[in-house]
């Protein structure tokens, strides 16, 4: 069997990951070198096997909105390994040398889009959030949209001097939103870049000289009728939203059709009149607790009474999250002690979804992934349990 080593790479070896990671995803080795560039060569991580690189990923540093604080959080993306080596166990080895490398960094959790949903849950990722897909025909947007657009707020194109204050917005809309992505540079990046050649139109909606809402949109097709599709809105206010809808559908003499990433409770999409909009299940993202104790920390919660629950944690891949703690809950925060009689037994993998607020512990006991009493369980839920997380982010 091969023995494996993950490590920084460049030079000729990031090349050789890019090659690996461009067979993995049909992509060009040009194409993924540029994703290198963008992402950052310091965050790509090459999987070695007897000297030969066979693989690697990409890290994604960024936070992640759970109790409306931002905790420190280490994405995934690019995970791919040449096509003789699958099925050998690279892609674990991969993935634990990361985990354990973001766990000595002080990383609190770690997030991702699944293509395997079995290769990460083996390492601990539990399925913990959604991302819905929305369409809506112009059709349905015409005829109201002179009266969404009956209110004082007017729209402008805006620049790259408008970045902050769109960035300090979308951060207070998101800190609202479980799951939501305190974004770092590489998925700012995906935000604006420029996807086949079409550059992104940021639109502002603005109460006098604030900026009180923004749509970031691209055209997906070079020839009218084109596809418009939305790849960022931060639409806080229902006159914001309907404000934002109208201008939309001030496109109309050439689109077709407008899409976006929602969540069947997100109410920029309730903003539309039904029928009308459809909203469909695209993806759903995975969560990794890396460092347990920052997680807790790390974590908002709701106030209320005081609550002490003894967790029995089987981590199998990182060492220090494994065995018995003891978890307090008071005044909106939290804290994991070592030690307690273990009255909850959870997988890493249950854990996740617990703490994001995805699925309560009756979900996770007929999975399989929990056992425990009912007083300590309703407890836990009490604790965890929200509104669904989602994102509207893909990395």
């Amino acid at each position: 069997m091969s023995r494996f080593a993950v490590s920084p790479v460049s030079g000729a070896a990031l090349t050789e990951t890019a090659r690996c990671l461009a067979e993995a995803f049909g992509n060009s080795v040009a194409q993924t070198e540029e994703w290198f560039d963008y992402a950052g060569p310091n965050h790509v991580r090459g999987l070695y096997a007897d000297g030969t690189i066979i693989g690697g990923l990409l890290r994604a540093p960024m936070g992640q909105f759970f109790g409306g604080r931002a905790v420190p959080t280490l994405g995934i993306a690019g995970v791919g390994i040449a096509p003789e080596h699958r099925r050998s166990g690279a892609a674990t080895a991969l993935m634990s040398a990361a985990l354990r490398e973001a766990q000595e960094a002080g990383v609190a959790l770690s997030t991702l889009y699944p293509s395997n949903n079995a290769l990460y849950a083996k390492v601990g990722y539990g399925i913990a959030g959604v991302r819905y897909r929305g369409e809506v025909a112009i059709e349905h947007l015409i005829g109201f949209a002179q009266r969404l657009a009956e209110n004082d707020l007017t729209v402008r194109r805006l620049g790259d001097s408008d970045r902050a204050a769109m960035g300090a917005l979308y951060t207070t809309n998101a800190r609202t939103r479980p799951g939501h992505l305190a974004r770092g540079p590489y998925v700012w990046d995906r935000v604006y870049r420029a996807w086949n050649a079409r550059p992104p139109i940021c639109t502002g909606v603005f109460d006098g000289d604030r900026l009180a809402g923004y749509v970031v949109w691209r055209q997906k097709s070079p020839d009218p009728r084109y596809t418009l599709h939305i790849a960022d809105v931060v639409a806080p206010t229902r006159p914001v939203a309907e404000r934002l809808w109208a201008f939309l559908a001030d496109q109309g003499t050439m689109v077709d059709r407008i899409t976006g990433a929602t969540a069947p409770d997100d109410p920029f999409w309730l903003a539309l009149p039904w029928p009308g909009p459809t909203i469909a299940l695209q993806s759903h993202w995975m969560l990794r607790l890396v460092d347990l104790q920052s997680a807790i920390a790390e974590r908002g919660f709701a106030t209320g009474p005081l609550l002490v629950v003894d967790l029995q944690v089987h981590d199998s891949v990182i060492e220090a999250n494994d065995g018995a703690w003891r978890l307090v809950v008071e005044n909106g925060r939290g804290r994991l002690e070592r030690g307690g009689t273990g009255s909850v037994m959870v997988t890493i993998e249950a854990l996740a979804a617990l703490y994001s607020g995805f699925q309560g512990c009756n979900q996770l006991a007929a999975r399989g992934l929990l056992q425990g009493g009912s007083s300590p369980c309703s407890g836990l839920d009490a604790a965890f349990l929200g509104t669904t997380p989602w994102t509207p982010d893909i990395f």
